[in-house]
């Protein structure tokens, strides 16, 4: 039930919890877990495959042949384990992104007045749809994948409009704005929120850097 009010209903997750009708849903948080792990696990270094392979691109980059050279290791080993430090420290980065988020939303709705942890359920039931996407998107790539059918890389290319449609309807749906007002602050804060997730990836391959 939550999950077709996820997709189907953009925004009224939020619109529910806001308005203390909370037993008949997953709440905001255990959600956000729940998808962030299936991001994190699966569909994060499959999607990094699709793209070209994280790893190997990691393994090529001049920093981490000097390390490697350094410890005796082979590139390629080193940047294994460099990107799976990377996904673990993104992992604690994109949690504190979604506080960034509220704030995003908190600035652009300063006018109503609304409590910032409101902006952040409706950050939290974003992001949920978001991960759960990216591993659908993932998961056709494994199972055509498996039957012996490669689907090209600019299929990703669609997520991005698909995710900036449902943040219009679910803006719209819970702040209640004028649709033209609606479309540019929804443009303001998928930019916004797309800057933020490269800064995430960065700074989770930046900190693994540091530490492995």
């Amino acid at each position: 039930k939550t999950l077709a009010a996820l997709v189907l209903r953009p925004g009224s997750l939020t619109v529910e919890y806001l308005a203390g009708r909370r037993g008949n849903y997953i709440g905001p948080v255990k959600l956000y877990l729940t998808f962030s792990a299936l991001y994190f696990v699966f569909a994060w270094s499959v999607l990094s495959e699709v793209r070209g392979g994280s790893d190997q691109r990691t393994a090529r980059h001049p920093v981490t042949i000097g390390m490697a050279r350094q410890r005796g290791m082979d590139p390629a080993v080193l940047a294994d384990k460099i990107y799976q430090k990377a996904e673990k420290y993104a992992t604690a980065l994109r949690f504190f992104s979604v506080l960034i988020s509220g704030t995003f939303l908190a600035a652009l709705y300063f006018r109503m007045r609304k409590y910032y942890v409101e902006h952040l359920v409706f950050s939290l039931y974003y992001y949920s749809f978001d991960f759960f996407f990216k591993f659908l998107f993932a998961l056709l790539f494994v199972t055509t994948a498996a039957v012996g059918l490669k689907l090209p890389t600019m299929l990703l290319n669609f997520f991005y409009p698909l995710a900036l449609v449902y943040l219009v309807f679910a803006l719209r749906r819970v702040y209640r704005q004028k649709w033209p007002m609606t479309l540019l602050k929804a443009v303001v804060l998928f930019a916004c929120e797309t800057l933020l997730f490269a800064a995430v990836n960065i700074g989770g391959f930046v900190i693994a850097y540091q530490f492995v």
